[in-house]
């Protein structure tokens, strides 16, 4: 006599299922309200998408189909082992972003559920906004951009000196975590004849050094007080949470300028704040805030030296086509059996595996 498990019975249904569907796997896919039909249409010809609306209305079926997942994150995102519970098939998360923090590792290594991410897309871009923000900063052309249009006569006539700027060219740079993203700055700062300082768990290679003409500083106190900007580019960990504090802003020159293009958890809100009333340090470039997004009226949005972007450092027409790519073929790597770059070692991450991160 044969007996049928459970779980045979769901992965039966599963493959008639995607003989019903012309042969394509199952996903699950919440798109955000802004995202271009295009992209939409692009995973619908690959892929029979669901979302979880659909899975409410026939949740039986729905969630016994998916064997792949494209998440979306948002600033209060976070997926875990009763997220994971409802899709028993799932084998691939696919994530629409670089970062990672929000998952629950653990879970998704104990189900064998293989998960990508964006990998190194993004740097580029986000490597442009950090120089765009650093001059825009420390010129302080936005402030000029909207005294001219409230008044042009009289800004020529009272408000020039007091709107003088600060060069950049010739100027300190100090970058915070020189992976994909800082090794971008520092590439395109040396056009600026900075001088470029990082601080990294471990220093880059002398070529990668030398190729940028980058000094690399073990202990990151050391880097604060030389610096006239410092750019976050870090994996937000423990050991990074509230990394920039009041101790480290009463270290930096108070003409120094922070921008922040990693986790807004990495720089303590209150303090940076503080450090910008209290004139410690003199503006912020930031694309990333905590809380995200930050609340009407916050004093951040009401400070003329803090310019603030929501989290679209890295949102160009270019880097998100390529995205799409990229998701694609993350699930359908997953679901083959195949591996690509930007897959995550999670046994490494998770520390059940010895190497270094």
């Amino acid at each position: 006599m044969w007996v049928i498990s459970a779980r045979m019975c769901m992965r039966m249904a599963s493959e008639l299922l995607e003989m019903h569907n012309g042969g394509k796997h199952t996903i699950l896919a919440d798109f955000p309200p802004d995202f271009p039909q295009e992209y939409v249409t692009q995973f619908g010809k690959r892929f029979n998408v669901v979302t979880r609306d659909q899975i409410n209305s026939d949740e039986s079926m729905q969630a016994e189909q998916i064997v792949g997942a494209i998440y979306f994150p948002t600033g209060a995102s976070t997926v875990s082992r009763d997220y994971l519970a409802k899709f028993p098939n799932l084998k691939v998360f696919s994530l629409f972003s670089v970062g990672y923090g929000f998952l629950d590792l653990d879970a998704f290594r104990e189900r064998g559920i293989r998960v990508f991410t964006l990998g190194d897309i993004q740097s580029e871009d986000l490597a442009d906004w950090v120089l765009g923000v650093m001059v825009m900063v420390s010129r302080r052309l936005f402030e000029v951009n909207q005294q001219y249009k409230q008044d042009t006569l009289g800004f020529y006539q009272d408000k020039l000196w007091p709107f003088l700027g600060k060069q950049v060219s010739g100027s300190t740079l100090g970058i915070v975590g020189m992976g994909s993203i800082g090794y971008q700055v520092a590439l395109k700062a040396k056009a600026f004849r900075m001088k470029i300082l990082y601080h990294n768990r471990k220093a880059r290679s002398r070529e990668d050094e030398l190729s940028v003409g980058a000094e690399f500083i073990p202990k990151f106190h050391e880097m604060l007080p030389l610096v006239d900007f410092l750019v976050v580019c870090c994996p937000l960990s423990q050991a990074t949470c509230n990394l920039i504090d009041k101790r480290e802003f009463d270290m930096m020159k108070p003409t120094a300028v922070l921008i922040n293009v990693a986790r807004g958890k990495i720089v303590n809100t209150a303090a940076l704040v503080a450090a910008l009333e209290n004139q410690t340090i003199a503006a912020a470039g930031l694309d990333v805030t905590d809380p995200e997004p930050l609340p009407n009226g916050h004093s951040l949005l009401n400070m003329p030296n803090v310019f603030i972007t929501p989290h679209v450092g890295a949102s160009t027409v270019t880097t998100r086509d390529r995205s799409v790519e990229v998701c694609i073929n993350s699930i359908l790597a997953g679901i083959d059996g195949r591996s690509t770059e930007t897959e995550l070692d999670i046994e490494l991450i998770t520390g059940n595996r010895q190497g270094d991160i």
